[in-house]
């Protein structure tokens, strides 16, 4: 297969990156809010075209109040959302009111573009995801992943299982059913995992519980919990993977609970190209120079795959701001064990006139064939 020599993408890159910064120095950022309200039970936000979905959510129609509903303000172009306003008070041995949430994949029916979903659970090789919230100190919730299967590549109806990873807890509340172990290590910590089976009816339940409470992750890999739930006989390897969720089931109160980034990025047979980018810092001042300190491009596996590679800012009240697109004509092509790091790559020189917030440098590799999400990689740093 023919493709553009790494040496000249290199020398493509390098001059790229040079006139955006140029430009990047003078540059004046529209004012353009991308705030969306959704007050609906089950109102949603299509992001970016459709890649995710923020939903409201508020299922439980026991704890739904017209007159004071649950509300969500979402960035229809980050994904990022914050609970405005929420009513619920339900007792903590019941289930939750609403589960506020983004999404990848399909819930009930309402799919996300290109997201590789449904696939089989055998042929998954990685589910990496990153998520970073605001947790507030009040209220009764917790923060965690909701993924779903299938016994068949259905997009709609109730999941034949729901396996549910928290991240933290506020309040008295625990998983469904019954703890069956406790301090599993899984993915670098110790879970207590708790299961309500009920195949026959709503559909089981497998919940991981941390022994220990965090707001974010990162480059978090989901097979482990798929590989565990695998073994307690919860998730058969010939079902399939629906959907990946992340937010907040909330029982009380909620408000200014926030989803500031997520994504996800699910592999399946052979290992797929990653995109690695590591910022030199966690916040800059005026007169530092942004720096990507590494930016990997990789292929393990057997064959070749020609890839888009597309790397963009996120700007505070902007939208995403374009910093290098390659590929997207199959031209660029990784080839079997390719592993390159091109950095450090200085991005930004900071001066007074940049606005002063959270800003992020991301990376996307997309199958240039079919347009498949293969790799995600998120990268937030604040200019202070």
């Amino acid at each position: 297969m023919q493709g553009l020599h790494c040496s000249t993408w290199m020398t493509v890159t390098f001059l790229t990156l040079t006139s955006l910064m140029l430009n990047l120095v003078g540059f004046v950022l529209p004012a353009m809010a991308a705030d969306v309200s959704i007050c609906e039970q089950f109102g949603t936000v299509n992001i970016n075209g459709k890649v995710y979905v923020v939903q409201n959510n508020a299922w439980n129609d026991n704890a739904w109040n017209p007159n004071l509903p649950q509300c969500l303000s979402v960035d229809n172009v980050s994904g990022a959302f914050v609970v405005t306003s929420a009513s619920a008070n339900l007792p903590t041995n019941e289930p939750p009111a609403s589960y506020p949430s983004v999404f990848k994949g399909c819930h009930w029916g309402n799919c996300t573009t290109n997201s590789g979903l449904p696939v089989q659970v055998s042929t998954i090789s990685s589910v990496i995801t990153n998520w970073n919230t605001t947790q507030p100190s009040t209220g009764v919730y917790n923060a965690a992943y909701d993924l779903w299967f299938h016994s068949a590549p259905t997009t709609s109806g109730r999941p034949d299982a729901e396996l549910m990873i928290w991240l933290n807890r506020q309040g008295g509340i625990l998983p469904a059913g019954s703890q069956v172990a406790s301090a599993v290590s899984i993915a670098g910590t110790t879970w207590d995992v708790w299961i309500r089976d009920d195949h026959d009816n709503e559909g089981s339940i497998i919940s991981y519980l941390s022994t220990t409470s965090t707001t974010s992750v990162s480059d978090f890999n989901l097979m482990p919990f798929f590989s565990d739930a695998v073994s307690r006989g919860e998730i058969h390897p010939d079902w399939y993977l629906i959907t990946v969720e992340a937010g907040f089931e909330i029982w009380q109160d909620g408000t200014g609970l926030g989803s500031n980034l997520f994504s996800v990025a699910i592999a399946s047979g052979a290992p797929s190209p990653t995109c690695d980018i590591q910022m030199s810092n966690t916040s800059y001042v005026t007169g530092d120079t942004v720096t990507a300190q590494v930016a990997r491009l990789a292929n393990s596996g057997p064959n070749p795959v020609p890839v888009e590679v597309k790397l963009w800012f996120e700007v505070p009240a902007s939208p995403p701001m374009s910093f290098l697109t390659v590929g997207a004509d199959g031209s660029f092509v990784l080839s079997p064990g390719f592993d390159q790091d091109f950095g450090p790559l200085a991005l930004i020189p900071v001066q007074t006139s940049l606005p002063r917030g959270e800003y992020q440098f991301n990376c996307r590799l997309l199958d240039a064939v079919t347009g498949a999400p293969l790799a995600d990689d998120v990268n937030p740093f604040q200019l202070q």
